[in-house]
């Protein structure tokens, strides 16, 4: 599994889980590469993850 560009935490969370990334991806309802801040220089600018959308995943999937 290679991760894409910005999107490790995803990657290397499917591989804890032993999932596709785009499952996650999809759980998550976002890429992470959406531009929320269009003022704010590349990379600043990108949605990215919080880290509770991390454990919310995992949460779901009963891991706690």
């Amino acid at each position: 599994m290679r991760s894409g560009e910005n999107q490790c935490l995803v990657y290397s969370l499917a591989m804890l889980l032993d999932v596709e990334p785009d499952v996650l991806i999809e759980e998550l309802g976002h890429d992470g590469t959406g531009r929320w801040f269009p003022k704010q220089p590349i990379p600043y600018c990108y949605r990215g993850y919080h880290i509770q959308e991390i454990v919310d995943v995992c949460l779901a999937r009963g891991y706690g």
